[in-house]
């Protein structure tokens, strides 16, 4: 079932946690509205537009979560995978891309000429792409009975 919703003059503010970002789905959904940005703390809080504090509510997280694992893995993983990437602007990308996993179903993590769906996919191959790099070019020192190693990555690869 499809669930027409309206571009709206307005940001989401979250705390910048994965259950936070998944209310921003629910609140989405919930309101029939797709905002024109959705921000975390590590983003900065200024817009020019309204602004509407997401607060964290874990039944509505999970609710959102359970809704993916529906949808199918493939689809679920983009979105958490995704999540890890630290662009900004992909808070927006991942709530466009749930949206229209819940309107089109399993095939949305297929949908590779949709825009939304091109622009998650991007999301989630950095992260993967940098994940592989990290773990196949690190180098470890000993230090006592510590193994140890200095990395920077610009993506959140540790999880």
């Amino acid at each position: 079932m499809s669930c027409a919703a309206d571009v709206r003059d307005i940001c989401y503010r979250y705390d910048g946690t994965f259950p936070g970002f998944l209310c921003c789905v629910y609140e989405s959904y919930a309101k029939r509205e797709i905002p024109v940005g959705v921000l975390s703390p590590e983003e900065g809080q200024l817009s020019l537009f309204d602004s509407k504090e997401i607060a964290t509510d874990a039944a509505r997280a999970r609710r959102v979560y359970a809704g993916l694992g529906r949808l199918g893995q493939p689809l679920k993983t983009r979105v958490m995978t995704g999540f890890l990437n630290t662009d900004p602007g992909k808070d927006l990308v991942l709530v466009r891309f749930a949206r229209l996993g819940f309107d089109r179903g399993a095939a949305a993590a297929q949908m590779l000429g949709d825009p939304d769906g091109a622009a998650a996919f991007a999301l989630e191959r950095a992260v993967n792409n940098e994940a592989c790099l990290m773990k196949e070019f690190i180098r470890f020192e000993q230090r006592g009975d510590t193994l140890g190693a200095i990395i920077h990555p610009k993506h959140c690869v540790l999880p």
